[in-house]
């Protein structure tokens, strides 16, 4: 469908309504591309990259890597 558009000059101010964006549906989470993104990153290897390019001095022992932690900020 074409609609035609009147050109005004730039001097008139139109009132411009607000856009709001919904997104519903059952399948959809909170969570949003989390999922696409992780594996993103695991195809990257972007978490072994972080870990053997990145070095935190003065780090305390942790059960999570250097890369772990950047990922989840991420």
């Amino acid at each position: 469908m074409r609609q035609r558009i009147s050109q005004k000059s730039g001097n008139s101010k139109q009132d411009v309504a607000p856009v709001r964006e919904e997104f519903t549906g059952r399948n959809l989470s909170r969570f949003g591309a989390s999922g696409l993104i992780r594996r993103f990153f695991k195809r990257r290897k972007i978490q072994e990259m972080l870990n053997d390019n990145v070095e935190v001095e003065s780090r305390r022992k942790s059960k999570y890597s250097v890369g772990t932690l950047l990922i989840s900020c991420l």
